[in-house]
């Protein structure tokens, strides 16, 4: 949670004496550290969408343009040849840095299946 940009929950200062009211914000607040706890990174997308409509789990595709071409939107999410999963994106966009459009690589994940 170092690096966590949300704000810490901060403990009630406790009474001399048991105090019912003190303690449900003992617990409360307990319950919004082991919350932000449980998920300690930023999240920021505007849509993603890991079974994409109509769809029986993550397709394969090669690139992003061919998964265009096999109806995934973007923010859906693909599988490329090598395993990886990447999110589609619009071939409108342009990835700072590289010139090429609609391609992006965020890192490596991991996915089973049952």
């Amino acid at each position: 949670m170092a690096n966590n940009p949300l704000p810490k929950p901060y403990f009630p200062i406790p009474p001399n004496e048991y105090d019912p009211a003190y303690f449900r914000e003992v617990v409360k607040m307990f319950s919004v550290f082991l919350q932000q706890a449980g998920n300690p990174s930023k999240i920021t997308a505007d849509g993603l969408n890991l079974k994409p409509f109509g769809a029986a789990g993550v397709q394969t595709f090669s690139n992003n343009a061919s998964a265009i071409s096999g109806g995934l939107l973007p923010g859906d999410v693909y599988a490329g040849n090598s395993g990886d999963l990447r999110v589609v994106i619009s071939p409108d966009v342009i990835v700072a840095n590289t010139g090429v459009q609609g391609i992006m690589s965020v890192g490596n994940a991991t996915v089973s299946t049952p």
